[in-house]
């Protein structure tokens, strides 16, 4: 038995899981003033009900869950802070 789960240890995907949210806007103007509300010490959930355009999210306070090897931000991976900023939004 134990052979069979040292085994399974070995196939099982070992990526580093990250926990990422986010609050989708339509303008970089949107975007900008949210970002100084959070510098202002804005609680970040409850922002993201407020403003955010994504209906997944933002009821859950911009919480996307646990993800490993994000591919929709590879800057992800190296410093979590590059690619949550405000940005122009992504087509």
């Amino acid at each position: 038995m134990r052979k069979v789960y040292e085994e399974a240890i070995k196939q099982a995907n070992s990526e580093e899981e990250v926990r990422a949210r986010h609050i989708l806007v339509e303008t970089e103007d949107e975007a900008k003033a949210i970002v100084e509300q959070l510098k202002g010490g804005a609680d970040f959930a409850a922002l993201a009900k407020e403003k955010s355009k994504d209906p997944g999210s933002a009821q859950n306070g911009g919480d996307l869950d646990f993800m490993a090897s994000p591919s929709w931000c590879r800057s992800l991976r190296k410093s979590p802070s590059r690619c949550f900023r405000a940005r122009p939004p992504i087509r």
